[in-house]
């Protein structure tokens, strides 16, 4: 990994779709750094190295060993996907049916913010405790494969912990924004894709059309215990809100349908996700540091229960959505100028 290969034979470049509706075969490939295949190739590797990409990719391959020892079978390849970014374990049903409930967006920056919070809580000072979680946010962006979603979140952790450390007020839109042309210099192709502009989309919303909702219901100064749940309860809501009205455009362009259940859903499942991630990222360190033992492994694997329970119940859920009739509205694919009226009225 992380070496330079020789290929010898047939190049083909990635077609494009002339149709408006057809599958554009090149943009998609090229999204991912692809531009063009080779058939019966003869390919020659120079001498092995043993560099910092080749050390990503052996901590991978153990985390990944890890998860499949602790979690059961069925499970594995959804939490090797949700923690590691490698889908080749993903089953096929499994991405349909997430993606027909409309559960699209996974927050990483909760492993930055929680590895912030633990090396401040052992008396580090902001700036080391920034340099070095950024650091691990820069090594797990490598490591899940570098996807749009996670760089956008790395970059914008960044920011947030340097303005902590500066001193400065942290401001979402500003920080999106320069993450966005980060990765549109890297790759202009993430432009065009459904991925790229819903991870984008989500956090819009949060920044803009939240605050506005949130501002036509004013929140007293001192709160209840039982009235600061309920504004949990209410923040909540408003999030899932603010991010449906915005991507709902986005999914039915590249879609055709979206899902009118995916409402409740996120406001379900995402406040979820984070304790999901929590319990394979604990179940992974444990079985790291005592998995050789019996006791071990066995605490290993009760680490990873609520993990599993989690996803099962975003499982059913999710597929007792799909049994709704009127859940998948039709849509195909809007008009331009209907997307541009639907955001100015929003």
């Amino acid at each position: 990994v992380g070496g330079r290969i020789g290929a010898s034979g047939e190049l083909e470049c990635f077609k494009s779709g002339g149709l408006e509706f057809e599958f554009d075969e090149e943009m998609y490939y090229r999204a991912k750094g692809y531009y063009s295949r080779i058939f019966d190739a003869d390919i020659t590797v120079p001498e092995e190295k043993h560099g910092f990409l080749q050390s990503i990719y052996v901590l991978r391959e153990k985390l990944r060993n890890a998860i499949y020892s602790v979690s059961p079978y069925e499970d594995a390849g959804v939490f090797t996907a949700i923690v590691l970014g490698d889908k080749a374990g993903l089953q096929s049903e499994f991405k349909e049916l997430y993606k027909e409930g409309g559960i699209s967006h996974i927050h990483v920056s909760f492993i930055g913010m929680l590895l912030f919070g633990i090396i401040r809580k052992c008396g580090v000072n902001y700036a080391v405790s920034a340099a070095l979680s950024s650091g691990v946010m820069i090594v797990y962006a490598i490591l899940t494969g570098a996807g749009v979603s996670v760089v956008r979140a790395s970059i914008m952790f960044i920011i947030s912990v340097t303005a902590l450390v500066l001193g400065r007020t942290y401001d979402i839109i500003s920080a999106m924004a320069l993450s966005w042309v980060v990765i549109v210099i890297i790759n202009p192709y993430q432009a065009t894709q459904a991925g790229c502009l819903l991870s984008f989309g989500a956090i819009a919303a949060i920044g803009v059309v939240m605050p506005v909702i949130n501002r036509l219901f004013p929140v007293k100064n001192k709160l209840t215990i039982g009235e600061r749940i309920g504004e949990r309860i209410r923040n909540a809501l408003v999030g899932t809100v603010s991010i449906s009205l915005v991507t709902f455009p986005i999914l039915a362009w590249f879609y055709y349908y979206i899902a009118v259940l995916s409402l409740l859903l996120n406001l379900i499942v995402i406040p979820l996700m984070s304790i999901l991630m929590a319990s394979v990222l604990i179940a992974i360190a444990i079985y790291i540091a005592v998995g050789g033992t019996p006791i071990g492994l066995l605490i290993a694997k009760g680490a990873v229960m609520p993990a599993s329970f989690i996803l099962h119940l975003n499982t059913y859920l999710c597929e007792l959505s799909g049994r709704v009739k009127w859940n998948k509205v039709v849509t195909g694919r809007p008009k331009p100028w209907q997307i541009l009226l639907y955001y100015g009225a929003l």
